[in-house]
């Protein structure tokens, strides 16, 4: 976010402070101290001092600029959508080291394979649900507990599976198929190395990423605009 006529709010994710705002100051003039160090994806140690009302970055080095994914337009659009969810979930200067090393994790994969980029941010997202505490129930009817039962369909109201047998709390139901449900579980435990070797068809690929954005938007009231833009 620009502030006066040369400086920047600079938001960035942190190891040690979870979410954070500094101010980059003269990073707008054409002879900027900073150059495109602070540019988003990059990963980088900065040095920050604590002022009265807003922090300001005093110094910048690079550690990997992820020159994979700024060189290519689809994995920029993607790792925007990943952005978008930590700045939305992550509350201000909480620490959370996992979702420091998934965010960390899933950057670097990105930058650096060939799979689809839409896998790569659907794994990115189910892993990220599973570490805050808000993943889908897609192990069990979520009404009567039984998990013998096939489960056909997703209720957002009621944050999981239904089976044929049971009704769900809201109207508003859709029917996952199994393949997809099968992906979600095996996404959920692979690391980020290990989903080239998972197989993985694109429409399935496709209806988890829309399953996942209608429990976002019902659960944390969550609409991602990177999202609604790659769909």
């Amino acid at each position: 976010m620009n502030l006066g006529e040369a400086d920047r709010i600079i938001t960035i994710y942190t190891e040690r402070e979870g979410k954070v705002a500094a101010v980059a100051k003269g990073i707008r003039r054409t002879k900027s101290r900073f150059g495109a160090r602070l540019e988003v994806f990059t990963d980088l140690n900065l040095i920050i001092h604590r002022g009265k009302s807003l922090d300001i970055i005093t110094n910048a080095n690079t550690i990997d600029p992820h020159l994979g994914i700024v060189s290519n337009l689809d994995k920029i659009n993607y790792g925007y959508a990943m952005l978008e969810l930590v700045i939305k979930t992550a509350p201000e200067g909480q620490t959370d080291a996992r979702l420091y090393q998934l965010l960390a994790a899933a950057l670097d994969y990105l930058n650096k394979t060939d799979i689809d980029s839409g896998a790569v941010l659907v794994t990115f997202n189910i892993k990220l649900l599973a570490i805050t505490g808000f993943l889908p129930n897609l192990s069990v009817c979520v009404v009567c507990g039984d998990k013998d039962k096939r489960t056909v369909k997703y209720s957002p109201a009621d944050g999981g599976m239904v089976c044929g047998g049971c009704r769900a709390s809201g109207r508003e139901v859709f029917t996952v198929k199994e393949p997809v449900i099968l992906l979600a579980h095996r996404l959920l435990y692979k690391h980020f190395v290990e989903v080239e070797a998972v197989p993985i068809e694109k429409r399935d690929v496709v209806e988890l990423a829309r399953l996942l954005r209608f429990h976002l938007a019902y659960h944390l009231n969550i609409k991602l605009k990177s999202e609604a833009f790659l769909e």
